[in-house]
Order: C-alpha cells, then sequence, then structure tokens
C-alpha cells in the first residue's frame, strides 16, 4: 500500500510529485481458486480532481502496474512507444454523467520552532547560544471554479526544507540551488516557460526561479560600508544581527484549468525588513539601532497554454514583474527597480506525432538607478566593458537595460521505434536579463544544438531488454561573432534483463575563444578536453542496491610557463540497504580531485612592452588543487503509508591549495608567462 500522486502535464510521462491529494487506498494479497495476486482499492473524492460539471465527455483512464523485479509495466490501455505522448494514449472511462464537483477547502495552520546551535561571540549581544526562533502561519487551497484552484499563504511554513548542500564556488557565477520549500515546489509545471522540444539546448535561463523569492538579503556591510567609521570611530565594540532570509508576509497562487486553457498565476509581498546593529555612542552609552537590507518588494508571475487538435498544437504566453520600493539609497546599486519578462511559444506536431516543431520568443526589461544598471552591463552575464567587443559599450547614465532570448526547435518526437532527434537554434541578446525572477548565467549568445538517437526497444540477446545509442552536437558564437562554444559527444545507454542499467558518455570539446574568463577582459582560447562519464547501478527491487557513477577530464595540452594540463575526476558510490519493507539505510559518498590552470586572480596596470602587457593591463591566474569529500548518510523509515521519518547527515571536507602566479601573454590565446609582480 505504498502510495504517490503526480500531476502530469503537457502529454509527457513526468510532471508535478510534489501534489498532495487526500485520498485512500488498500490493498489485499488473495489466493482461491488456483489464482494469486492482489486485490486494490482506492477512493479518490471528487474534490480532489479538477473537472467540469457541465462536461459528459468520457474521462481519460489508465492502469498500470509494475513489477519491480522483472522491470516489467503493464498498461489496462496500451502506451505505445513508437507514439509521442503519454495522457492522449489514456483509454477512456465511459458513464460519469450527472457529476457535481464539490466546493474544495482546505485549511492547515501550522506552528513550528527552529533551534540553531553554533559558535559565537559571547561579547555579542545578538549570540545566543541556543537560538530559538517561532513561528506560526496558516496555508489554504479552496476550489475558485471546478477548475481552478486558489493556494494562499501567510508567513509560509518552510520547516520541511532540507537545507541546502555545502558548495566551494570558485567562479564568478551563481550557483543554483534547488527549490524545496513545499508552497513554490507544489504546481511548478504550471509556470515552466522558454524551453523547446530539442534536446540538449546550453545555457537556456529559467524564466522562473521561485529561490528569488525570499533570498537571503544584501549583507548589512555591503549596503552600509561607512556604517562602522560613523557609529564607532575608535574602534569601538559594533555588531550586526544580518538577516538570513527575507520573510514573505503573504503569498497566493491561482492554478488549474479554464475550459481548454491551462492558468497559473502567482503573487507575493515581501515587506521591507531591517538589520539590527550595537555600538557605543560618542559619550560611551551603549545603543542599538536598524537599517534597511531589503526593500518592500512585489512578485509575480503568470503562465496560461492552450491546446488545440487533440493536443498536438499548443500555444502559451508568460509574463512576470518584479516592483521594488528602491528609495533608500543604499539599494541604488544593488537593486533594481523594476524587472519584467514577458513572451509566447508555440508547439505543433504532425497528425501522427511524428514530427513537432516548437518555438519561443521572449523579451526583457529592466529599470533603475543609473548605479544598477551600470553593474548589469558589467555583469558576468554579459561584459559589455570588454575591449575587444566592439559591438558592446558600458552606457555611463542609462537607467534602463532590456533584451531578448528566442529559440527554434524541430524534433522527430514518433514515427517508429527507432529514431529520434532534434535541431535546436537559439538566440539571447547582450541585453537579456531575468536574474530578478529568474536564473541565468549568460547573455550574448547564438547557438545551434543537434541530437541523434537510436532505441532498441528488444537488442535480441537475454541478458539484453534495451539499448540506445545517441549522438550530440553543440556550436555556440557570441554577437561578435567570435566561437565561443564546440562540444561532440557520443553515448549509450543499456537495461540488461536482471535490471542493472548503465550509461557511457563520451565527449570531446575542440579548442575555442572564451569571453568569459578575463572577467571583462579581452578573449583567451579554452584549451581543446576530452570528458568521460560512466554510470553503472544495480536492481533497486533488491534489499542490497546500489550504484556507481565515475567522470573524468583532461585537457589534451599545456598552455605553458609551467602550467600543467587541467584534470577533474569525480567518484560516487550509493548504497541503499533495506531490512525490511518500511526501512532504508543509504551511504552516498562523494569524491572529487581536480587541477585547475585558470582562477582569475585579478588584473592591474602594465606600462607597453612589459611583459604579459595586453591593452595596459596584465591578467594574472592561479593554479590549484581540490580535494572533496561529502559522507553523505541517510535513513527513510516509513511508519506507516503516510507517516515517514527522515535523519540526512553529511559530514564534508574540502581541501584546497593554489599556487604559481601567471599572467596571459597574448589575447585570444591561452600561453601563459611566469608572473613578475608582486600580487
Amino acid at each position: 500500500n505504498a502510495k504517490q500522486d503526480v500531476l502530469l502535464s503537457g502529454d509527457r510521462n513526468a510532471g508535478d510529485r510534489s501534489w498532495d491529494a487526500v485520498w485512500r487506498s488498500a490493498v489485499r494479497r488473495f489466493s482461491r481458486d488456483g489464482r494469486e495476486g492482489y486485490a486494490v482499492e482506492i477512493r479518490i473524492p471528487f474534490s480532489q480532481l479538477r473537472f467540469d460539471s457541465r462536461g459528459v465527455a468520457p474521462w481519460e483512464f489508465n492502469v498500470q502496474r509494475d513489477i519491480a523485479a522483472t522491470g516489467e509495466r503493464t498498461y489496462w490501455s496500451p502506451i505505445r512507444p513508437e507514439v509521442d505522448g503519454y495522457v492522449s494514449q489514456f483509454g477512456r472511462l465511459g458513464g460519469l454523467t450527472d457529476l457535481r464537483a464539490p466546493r474544495r477547502v482546505e485549511i492547515l495552520p501550522y506552528a513550528a520552532t527552529r533551534l540553531t546551535r553554533a559558535p559565537g561571540d559571547d561579547e555579542d549581544p545578538f549570540y545566543n547560544e541556543n537560538d530559538v526562533t517561532p513561528r506560526v502561519g496558516l496555508d489554504a487551497k479552496i476550489g475558485v471554479t471546478s477548475g481552478l484552484t486558489l493556494t494562499a499563504t501567510v508567513n509560509p511554513d518552510f520547516g520541511q526544507v532540507e537545507l541546502d548542500p555545502a558548495v566551494v564556488n570558485l567562479s564568478q557565477f551563481e550557483v543554483r540551488f534547488a527549490e524545496r520549500r513545499p508552497f513554490f515546489v507544489e504546481g511548478t509545471d504550471t509556470f515552466e516557460f522558454g524551453s523547446t522540444r530539442g534536446a540538449g539546448a546550453r545555457e537556456r535561463p529559467d524564466f522562473f526561479y521561485s529561490r528569488r523569492i525570499g533570498q537571503r538579503p544584501w549583507s548589512f556591510y555591503n549596503l552600509y560600508p561607512d556604517t562602522v567609521d560613523v557609529y564607532s570611530p575608535d574602534d569601538e565594540p559594533f555588531y550586526v544581527r544580518d538577516l538570513e532570509v527575507t520573510p514573505i508576509a503573504g503569498a497566493a497562487k491561482l492554478s488549474g484549468q479554464a475550459g481548454p486553457w491551462s492558468i497559473g498565476v502567482l503573487s507575493a509581498i515581501t515587506r521591507e525588513e531591517e538589520a539590527d546593529f550595537f555600538h557605543l555612542d560618542f559619550d560611551g552609552r551603549e545603543r542599538e539601532a536598524s537599517l534597511p537590507v531589503s526593500p518592500l518588494t512585489s512578485y509575480a508571475v503568470a503562465r496560461a497554454r492552450r491546446t488545440w487538435r487533440g493536443g498536438r498544437t499548443v500555444a502559451g504566453g508568460f509574463a512576470s514583474s518584479v516592483l521594488r520600493d528602491t528609495e533608500a539609497e543604499a539599494f541604488a546599486p544593488f537593486l533594481a527597480t523594476t524587472a519584467s519578462v514577458a513572451g509566447v511559444d508555440v508547439e505543433a506536431a504532425t497528425e501522427d506525432r511524428a514530427w513537432t516543431l516548437s518555438g519561443v520568443a521572449s523579451g526583457s526589461v529592466v529599470t533603475g538607478d543609473e548605479a544598477i544598471i551600470r553593474v548589469l552591463q558589467r555583469a558576468p552575464q554579459r561584459y559589455y566593458q570588454r575591449p575587444d567587443a566592439d559591438y558592446l559599450e558600458v552606457e555611463d547614465g542609462a537607467t534602463s537595460l532590456a533584451g531578448y532570448r528566442s529559440e527554434l526547435s524541430l524534433a522527430k518526437t514518433g514515427g517508429g521505434r527507432h529514431w529520434r532527434g532534434s535541431l535546436t537554434l537559439g538566440a539571447t541578446s547582450p541585453g537579456f536579463e531575468v536574474n530578478d525572477l529568474g536564473f541565468q548565467n549568460r547573455a550574448d549568445l547564438l547557438s545551434a544544438n543537434w541530437q541523434i538517437q537510436y532505441n532498441q526497444p528488444d537488442p535480441g540477446p537475454d541478458f539484453l531488454t534495451y539499448a540506445n545509442l545517441y549522438a550530440f552536437g553543440a556550436q555556440a558564437f557570441n554577437y561578435g561573432g567570435d566561437h565561443i562554444r564546440q562540444d561532440f559527444a557520443l553515448g549509450s545507454f543499456m537495461r540488461f534483463s536482471n535490471q542493472w542499467i548503465t550509461r557511457i558518455v563520451g565527449t570531446v570539446r575542440p579548442a575555442f575563444m572564451n569571453d568569459r574568463l578575463t572577467r571583462g577582459g579581452p578573449l583567451a582560447a579554452r584549451p581543446a578536453d576530452w570528458q568521460f562519464s560512466h554510470f553503472l547501478a544495480s536492481d533497486r527491487s533488491k534489499r542490497l542496491s546500489g550504484s556507481l557513477s565515475m567522470a573524468g577530464r583532461r585537457e589534451f595540452f599545456e598552455p605553458g610557463a609551467g602550467a600543467g594540463r587541467e584534470w577533474t575526476f569525480t567518484f560516487r558510490p550509493r548504497i541503499s540497504y533495506r531490512p525490511t519493507d518500511a526501512l532504508t539505510l543509504s551511504f552516498e559518498p562523494d569524491w572529487v580531485r581536480a587541477y585547475n590552470n585558470d582562477l582569475y586572480r585579478g588584473s592591474e596596470a602594465a606600462g607597453a612592452g612589459e611583459p604579459g602587457e595586453i591593452g595596459g593591463r596584465r591578467y594574472r591566474f592561479l593554479d590549484y588543487r581540490l580535494e572533496s569529500l561529502d559522507l553523505g548518510m541517510r535513513v527513510d523509515w516509513a511508519f506507516t503509508p503516510d507517516l515517514t521519518l527522515q535523519v540526512v547527515a553529511v559530514p564534508k571536507v574540502d581541501a584546497l591549495e593554489f599556487f604559481d602566479v601567471r599572467a596571459l601573454d597574448e589575447a585570444g590565446t591561452f600561453d601563459l608567462i611566469p608572473y613578475e609582480g608582486s600580487g
């Protein structure tokens, strides 16, 4: 009687596993008249389903049985692998007439307490060895119509959120962490936008990254760098209580179906928040004060899609908006006043669903003080200040930044059991920016990606039940015509009769230009390299199961000046043991070793003709070695089908060694020379 509910969308066999409906089931094993099997009863209240009371058409329905020991999957209504689509192949459940969708109201209040124990300064008046933080709030779901549900939250409960893993990030780009907060995770599929049916397209931005809502505010010391000198001019004690997150005052989400339309609307508000600080005034008296570190902000996202021709044609739109009260002078260099994004997407398949053409077009506009627009122009996503980018220029005094993103794909999605593939073209203009409510590491990109895959559902040998072979390629240029990516990969996946699986991928990347390495400086070359990865997993239905993932990368040539060829090796075994059906013990270590020769150390002024001088500056790089070991351990204990206990521990050790500063010898190369200087 294990239970799972998933909300499917887009006619795919994958969906929103966070959907948490209220329903009941029971299972009993039977043996009579020489027959053995299971009797299953499921009770699904109509209040958990979204349907039009006026409709009399048969419902789409299916029953699926998975046999873990053999890997067999049996359907009541067959799902043919040569046909694109999943839900569209369901059978029909007739006789459902005169149904009335009941009023749906679910209210879930909560009370939670957080205890944090951490070392600190005993002289700090804000420090507490046992920091207890109580909170209360309310979640509610209300059926607005038979197909639309309003989900609202006041001071949302994020107590079930698993902590982010510790990460060593030496790049200029932000690390993307997964969203785990229940209110935002549920219904994520409704707001998905920005991708086509093409496989393998790189550098796609996330148009909606919900972790922007309630994220950690800017540091007090970044916003007010001179505060300590003003309030404690003689090195008197000064203490600050920074906020870990920006509390969400309230949020609401409307999602569901309205006739042929799929609709999702989300709105959230975060209040202005202040960080407290403690100091001694000029008379030596103790004072406590506060300054704002997060402005009043409104977030809004809307998504709509409509289907025609039995789901073979889909079109929709997307819009998002961020509005901030940035009147406080401290916010001007860090936060935009408004950020808006809008776009449309379309998908059309042939009658037999063998071929699908899909496309996306979108635009963005960010406004604010000239200080934040200057920051965005010089940000790692675009680097307008690059000296060899004659098509870009930092515009002083600008108070807005605008751009576009588009993608077009032709994919073979059906029409036979064997061949699949796609060709995808993408364009992201230099001024495109979605990071206020999305996630984006790159603009200024023209790309082409292709993939060809051959599937063999019945390979022939008794020991092999499925196999495929695929090839992938990618090419990309910036808007100045510099060749900034080329990848060629070959891979294979196999499933064996004993339910083991394996995946092997090999990639070769010839040399190309790197317009991000010098962080706003001149072009450099990216040396050619190769990569290899292998994944092997045993039968998960056994009491003892596991997997092994290994990957390696190495450059073909050395860059000079004594620097070695870069290399990376990762080793990730996984072991899972189920002593009982209700208890699972997992050991999940990660071991990473790497040597890099291109850690950016900074640039400095250099005289004409000096070693490493490029445009009046010298660009320096460090070698470093990294070794990282995570010893992840997890216990999952299911007391009942509805009540589980999870315990997670991740001891982590990182070791970093930096050495041998070198300088780039010439723009457009990766020839390094010994660094002569003091930095």
